[in-house]
Formats: structure tokens, C-alpha cells, sequence
């Protein structure tokens, strides 16, 4: 799979310029591929971020797939308890 996500920033700054905006995606728990922006991202600002890492194919069945946006700590943030998000999926 190709994945992208949706990325906000719910701070009240932006993120620092030339660092990257870095999102790691897993499936079923274990990390399968990976995507970047370079910032500054604003405050309230929202970006899609999709795979840099290359494609995963993701077997038929029922799986977890999560997004952790900014998996690496490249900056500080006021609330790092909501950088990870989780979906099921199925696959016929």
C-alpha cells in the first residue's frame, strides 16, 4: 500500500523552517514505510504527507494500520501525546 495522512499542527507556532515533518507508517504494529515535508508548517496549518519510503503490499485480511507524525522528535512540541493515530482496514 501508498500510504498518506493528514497532518495538523494544533500548536500556536510554527514548525521551525528546514526541519522536516516526518510521518513513519506500520501496519500490525511493525513499521513498514515512511514519508516527509520540510517545514515551517503554521500554526493551525494542515499538510498530506505520503510515502517517501516506497510501497508495502499488505496481505488480504483485517490489519491496524497507525501514522506517527514526527516518530524522530526533530522539535519540540506543547503536546506530543497526539502524534499517533490508528485505523483498522480489510483487505478481501
Amino acid at each position: 500500500g501508498v500510504f498518506t495522512s493528514t497532518v495538523k499542527n494544533q500548536g500556536t507556532a510554527a514548525t521551525p523552517a528546514g526541519i522536516a515533518i516526518g510521518v513513519a507508517y506500520s501496519v500490525d504494529g511493525v513499521y513498514r514505510t515512511w514519508g516527509s515535508v520540510t517545514g515551517p508548517l503554521a500554526a493551525g496549518a494542515s499538510v498530506t504527507i505520503g510515502t517517501n519510503g516506497g510501497s508495502y503490499t499488505i496481505p488480504n485480511g483485517t490489519h491496524t494500520i497507525m501514522a506517527f507524525a514526527d516518530d524522530v522528535n526533530r522539535f519540540a512540541e506543547s503536546d506530543e501525546t497526539n502524534n499517533k493515530l490508528s485505523q483498522p482496514i480489510t483487505i478481501p
